[in-house]
């Protein structure tokens, strides 16, 4: 073949003034030009090639326009394309795309696959070399891999972790080396079986403590110079994460200061904009109540005690139970108790009621296993019931909600609200697009973080 670098006038004022192209000895082309920046640019474009580069003479017979022409010699490296390398990989096309993207997207990191020598309109080309290469190498890396544990293997990786100051505990390990944890189960029995195996007492290495300090390090100084570094850091400061994260930094503040908001309003920060808990009082436990109340919201001690467990249990603390609460705010503990005198009608009643608030009503019984109950007394199973309401069983009744738009009413975004309620992000877009229906409890905390009713959210 042959290649023939020339100057491109009609596009030298887009500054890509040069032109490379391959052809064959009677003069057909072979591969689509490319456009280069400079000459230099054009035959590195063929450096997987061993080219003889000249200029053109009188008997080339070229247009006066070639600056360079190359000869590949007949030995050159063969071609494949994307069809043949997914053969000589024993792939499927799609797979070899999804290793090409990957690849790229990290910028050709070595090992990963190899990158195209050329692109053309019909897809990327490699050498047959490149590919054959790429297979040989990952064969011996999977080799490589297939370790065959013995015990005497998982003690000496044991200790090149310790030798290496690597932690020792199960959970670490796992995430570092799940390879070694399974094997030390399989033959030692469990992952202190093998620690002691290796000479290496289990308790100390177990849930290594991130925030010792010796005896006497801590001062009001340093406790405060701590909450600072966290706060830059973009950590949280509640009570509650600062206890699991850095135990020692929270006894110790709440021994100087008295408690951790005190060592915290010391640096100069408000504590009621970082806690993560309300504080309860006898006025806002019945203030709550009545608004639920008032809400036909149910007040059930079962009902509460799941959905509201921080409710549930300042009623508890303030008046002794969730009745004496109900009572002081002035709601007859018998009119919300479940303690209904139930009749086939009042089923489907309550069923239809359930229907028409956009809650599955499989769902719902999944939830509520007293109404489960009822429905199996009455009917006998599920289906009865379903084929008394003319549903289907896994009909979900859905209609349009309104999250989304108290969502972003009250400024929070999806991944908020899910950490609020205790779903992820993806979830709570699947509700506010309808692809699932919101089960009740999900539909009560939601309308609660948003500070609505669940009427409004599905009207």
């Amino acid at each position: 073949m042959l290649a023939v670098i020339r100057e491109n006038h009609d596009y030298h004022s887009d500054g890509k003034p040069i032109i490379l192209s391959l052809h064959d000895h009677d003069g057909v082309p072979a591969y689509e030009r490319s456009e280069h920046d400079t000459v230099e640019e054009a035959k590195a474009a063929l450096s997987h090639f061993d080219i003889y580069w000249r200029e053109p003479d009188e008997d080339d017979e070229v247009s006066g326009d070639v600056l360079l022409l190359g000869v590949i010699p007949w030995h050159a490296p063969e071609l494949v394309g994307l069809a043949e390398t997914a053969e000589l990989l024993g792939w499927k096309k799609q797979q070899v795309q999804n290793y090409i993207k990957r690849a790229e997207e990290k910028g050709w990191p070595e090992g990963m696959f190899p990158e195209p020598i050329q692109r053309l309109a019909s897809g990327p080309v490699w050498t047959r070399e490149q590919i054959e290469l790429y297979k040989n190498e990952r064969k011996q890396r999977r080799i490589q891999m297939r370790v065959k544990w013995s015990r005497e293997l998982v003690i000496e990786t044991i200790h090149k972790r310790a030798e290496d100051n690597k932690p020792l505990n199960y959970q670490a390990v796992v995430n570092d080396d799940e390879k070694l944890t399974g094997a030390a189960r399989r033959l030692f029995g469990s992952w202190d079986n093998a620690l002691i195996a290796a000479n290496i007492g289990p308790k100390t290495v177990k849930n290594p403590r991130v925030d010792m300090k010796p005896p006497g390090y801590w001062s009001k100084e340093l406790i405060m110079e701590e909450i600072r570094e966290i706060t830059t850091d973009g950590c949280y400061l509640s009570a509650h994460e600062v206890q699991k994260a850095r135990p020692k930094l929270y006894s110790s503040a709440t021994y100087y200061f008295g408690s951790w908001a005190a060592a915290v309003e010391a640096v100069g920060l408000d504590y009621k904009t970082i806690r993560k808990t309300n504080e309860w009082d006898k006025q806002k436990v019945i203030e709550i109540l009545q608004t639920a109340y008032k809400a036909n919201a149910d007040l059930s001690d079962k009902t509460i005690s799941a959905l509201n467990k921080s409710l549930y249990g300042a009623a508890i603390n303030h008046f002794g139970s969730l009745k004496s609460a109900l009572e002081h705010a002035g709601i007859n503990y018998e009119d919300v108790r479940r303690n209904t005198e139930w009749s086939k009608s009042k089923v489907i009643h309550y069923a239809k009621t359930i229907i028409d608030h956009n809650i599955k009503l499989s769902s719902y019984l999944w939830f509520d296993d007293n109404f489960q109950s009822v429905v199996t007394q009455y009917f006998g199973s599920n289906d009865a019931l379903y084929q008394e309401l003319s549903l289907n069983e896994d009909e979900a009744v859905p209609t349009p909600n309104n999250i989304k738009f108290f969502r972003e009413k009250q400024g929070i975004s999806q991944e908020e609200l899910g950490k609020q309620i205790g779903l992820s992000r993806t979830s709570v877009g699947r509700y506010e697009r309808n692809q699932l229906s919101t089960p009740v409890n999900v539909a009560i905390q939601i309308a609660r973080v948003l500070n609505t009713t669940v009427e409004e959210l599905f009207r």
